[in-house]
Protein backbone atom coordinates (compact mmCIF):
# COMPACT_ATOMS: atom_id res chain seq x y z
CA UNK A 1 0.00 0.00 0.00
CA UNK A 2 1.24 3.48 -0.86
CA UNK A 3 0.18 4.94 2.50
CA UNK A 4 2.13 2.33 4.46
CA UNK A 5 5.40 3.24 2.69
CA UNK A 6 5.04 7.03 2.89
CA UNK A 7 5.58 7.23 -0.86
CA UNK A 8 2.57 9.43 -1.61
CA UNK A 9 2.83 13.19 -1.10
CA UNK A 10 -0.33 15.27 -1.56
CA UNK A 11 -0.24 19.03 -1.90
CA UNK A 12 -3.45 20.70 -0.76
CA UNK A 13 -3.42 24.24 -2.08
CA UNK A 14 -6.73 25.23 -0.46
CA UNK A 15 -8.19 26.39 -3.78
CA UNK A 16 -5.48 29.01 -4.41
CA UNK A 17 -2.48 28.07 -6.48
CA UNK A 18 0.20 29.86 -8.43
CA UNK A 19 2.55 28.25 -10.91
CA UNK A 20 5.67 29.60 -9.12
CA UNK A 21 4.60 28.01 -5.82
CA UNK A 22 3.75 24.66 -7.44
CA UNK A 23 7.02 24.68 -9.39
CA UNK A 24 9.00 25.13 -6.15
CA UNK A 25 7.01 22.34 -4.42
CA UNK A 26 7.88 20.01 -7.32
CA UNK A 27 11.55 20.98 -7.10
CA UNK A 28 11.55 20.40 -3.31
CA UNK A 29 9.85 16.99 -3.57
CA UNK A 30 12.26 15.85 -6.29
CA UNK A 31 15.40 16.91 -4.39
CA UNK A 32 14.42 16.34 -0.75
CA UNK A 33 12.09 13.35 -1.08
CA UNK A 34 13.28 11.67 -4.28
CA UNK A 35 9.90 11.96 -6.00
CA UNK A 36 10.17 11.18 -9.72
CA UNK A 37 6.52 10.88 -10.74
CA UNK A 38 4.11 13.81 -10.40
CA UNK A 39 0.38 14.12 -11.08
CA UNK A 40 -1.09 17.57 -11.62
CA UNK A 41 -4.87 17.78 -11.49
CA UNK A 42 -5.43 19.97 -13.32
CA UNK A 43 -3.16 22.12 -15.45
CA UNK A 44 -5.96 24.34 -16.77
CA UNK A 45 -6.95 25.42 -13.25
CA UNK A 46 -3.33 26.35 -12.60
CA UNK A 47 -3.23 28.37 -15.83
CA UNK A 48 -6.46 30.14 -14.84
CA UNK A 49 -4.53 31.88 -12.04
CA UNK A 50 -2.76 33.97 -14.72
CA UNK A 51 -4.38 37.18 -15.98
CA UNK A 52 -4.75 35.52 -19.38
CA UNK A 53 -5.20 31.73 -19.34
CA UNK A 54 -3.74 31.16 -22.81
CA UNK A 55 -0.55 33.16 -22.26
CA UNK A 56 -0.24 31.62 -18.80
CA UNK A 57 -0.29 28.10 -20.19
CA UNK A 58 2.03 29.09 -23.03
CA UNK A 59 4.49 30.31 -20.37
CA UNK A 60 4.01 27.31 -18.05
CA UNK A 61 4.37 24.45 -20.53
CA UNK A 62 7.98 25.11 -21.64
CA UNK A 63 8.96 25.78 -18.02
CA UNK A 64 7.31 22.53 -16.97
CA UNK A 65 9.10 20.64 -19.74
CA UNK A 66 12.49 22.09 -18.74
CA UNK A 67 11.80 21.36 -15.06
CA UNK A 68 10.99 17.70 -15.73
CA UNK A 69 14.15 17.35 -17.82
CA UNK A 70 16.29 19.12 -15.19
CA UNK A 71 14.94 16.98 -12.34
CA UNK A 72 14.84 13.76 -14.41
CA UNK A 73 11.15 13.40 -13.52
CA UNK A 74 7.90 12.57 -15.26
CA UNK A 75 4.54 14.31 -14.97
CA UNK A 76 1.03 13.33 -15.89
CA UNK A 77 -1.42 16.19 -15.89
CA UNK A 78 -5.15 16.53 -16.41
CA UNK A 79 -6.66 19.16 -18.68
CA UNK A 80 -10.19 20.39 -19.13
CA UNK A 81 -11.74 19.93 -22.55
CA UNK A 82 -13.26 22.66 -24.70
CA UNK A 83 -16.83 22.13 -25.90
CA UNK A 84 -16.74 20.28 -29.25
CA UNK A 85 -18.97 20.78 -32.23
CA UNK A 86 -21.44 17.93 -32.62
CA UNK A 87 -21.67 15.13 -30.07
CA UNK A 88 -20.67 16.23 -26.56
CA UNK A 89 -17.90 14.55 -24.59
CA UNK A 90 -20.44 13.57 -21.91
CA UNK A 91 -22.28 11.60 -24.59
CA UNK A 92 -19.17 9.78 -25.76
CA UNK A 93 -18.04 12.23 -28.44
CA UNK A 94 -14.56 11.55 -29.77
CA UNK A 95 -11.84 13.62 -28.11
CA UNK A 96 -9.27 15.25 -30.36
CA UNK A 97 -6.05 17.03 -29.36
CA UNK A 98 -7.56 20.37 -30.33
CA UNK A 99 -10.25 19.85 -27.67
CA UNK A 100 -7.73 20.18 -24.82
CA UNK A 101 -8.35 23.58 -23.27
CA UNK A 102 -5.75 26.05 -24.52
CA UNK A 103 -4.49 23.14 -26.59
CA UNK A 104 -1.70 24.62 -28.71
CA UNK A 105 0.75 24.84 -25.80
CA UNK A 106 -0.20 21.36 -24.57
CA UNK A 107 0.14 19.83 -28.06
CA UNK A 108 3.52 21.49 -28.56
CA UNK A 109 5.12 20.45 -25.27
CA UNK A 110 3.49 17.17 -24.24
CA UNK A 111 5.31 13.95 -25.09
CA UNK A 112 2.13 11.88 -24.86
CA UNK A 113 -1.54 12.83 -24.96
CA UNK A 114 -4.29 10.44 -23.90
CA UNK A 115 -8.03 11.00 -24.00
CA UNK A 116 -10.69 9.24 -21.97
CA UNK A 117 -14.01 8.92 -23.79
CA UNK A 118 -17.21 7.71 -22.18
CA UNK A 119 -20.92 8.10 -22.77
CA UNK A 120 -21.96 8.84 -19.21
CA UNK A 121 -25.64 8.74 -20.26
CA UNK A 122 -25.55 5.51 -22.30
CA UNK A 123 -26.20 1.87 -21.57
CA UNK A 124 -22.47 1.09 -21.34
CA UNK A 125 -21.67 4.07 -19.10
CA UNK A 126 -19.09 1.99 -17.19
CA UNK A 127 -16.94 1.47 -20.30
CA UNK A 128 -14.31 4.10 -21.08
CA UNK A 129 -12.30 4.27 -24.29
CA UNK A 130 -8.67 5.29 -23.87
CA UNK A 131 -7.40 7.01 -27.04
CA UNK A 132 -3.73 7.77 -27.74
CA UNK A 133 -3.69 11.22 -29.31
CA UNK A 134 0.06 11.77 -29.32
CA UNK A 135 3.07 9.49 -28.97
CA UNK A 136 6.19 11.58 -29.39
CA UNK A 137 8.41 8.62 -28.48
CA UNK A 138 7.70 6.46 -31.56
CA UNK A 139 4.50 7.80 -33.14
CA UNK A 140 3.30 4.21 -33.59
CA UNK A 141 0.61 4.48 -30.91
CA UNK A 142 -1.10 7.55 -32.37
CA UNK A 143 -4.79 6.78 -32.85
CA UNK A 144 -4.79 3.50 -30.94
CA UNK A 145 -7.73 2.88 -28.63
CA UNK A 146 -8.64 0.34 -26.00
CA UNK A 147 -11.69 -0.02 -23.76
CA UNK A 148 -11.42 -0.16 -19.98
CA UNK A 149 -14.01 -0.69 -17.29
CA UNK A 150 -14.11 -0.19 -13.56
CA UNK A 151 -14.31 -3.39 -11.49
CA UNK A 152 -16.13 -2.48 -8.28
CA UNK A 153 -15.17 -5.74 -6.58
CA UNK A 154 -11.42 -5.04 -6.86
CA UNK A 155 -11.44 -1.24 -7.19
CA UNK A 156 -9.29 -1.53 -10.32
CA UNK A 157 -9.62 -0.55 -13.96
CA UNK A 158 -9.24 -3.43 -16.39
CA UNK A 159 -9.31 -3.89 -20.14
CA UNK A 160 -12.77 -4.56 -21.49
CA UNK A 161 -12.83 -6.76 -24.57
CA UNK A 162 -10.52 -6.73 -27.60
CA UNK A 163 -8.02 -4.00 -28.38
CA UNK A 164 -8.82 -2.19 -31.67
CA UNK A 165 -10.65 -5.34 -32.75
CA UNK A 166 -7.68 -7.60 -31.97
CA UNK A 167 -7.55 -10.31 -29.36
CA UNK A 168 -4.12 -9.46 -27.94
CA UNK A 169 -3.54 -6.07 -26.38
CA UNK A 170 -0.10 -4.49 -26.89
CA UNK A 171 -0.34 -2.97 -23.40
Amino acid sequence: MIGATNQLHLYDHFGACEWGVVKERIRYLAHARGVRLFYLDHVTALAAAFDEERTGLEKMMPELSRLMKELDCWMLFVSHLATPEGKSHEEGGRVMAKHFKVSRAIMQWAHFMFALERDSQGEDSNITTVRVLKDRYTGRSNGLTFPITYDGSTGLLREHGPFNGEEDSPF
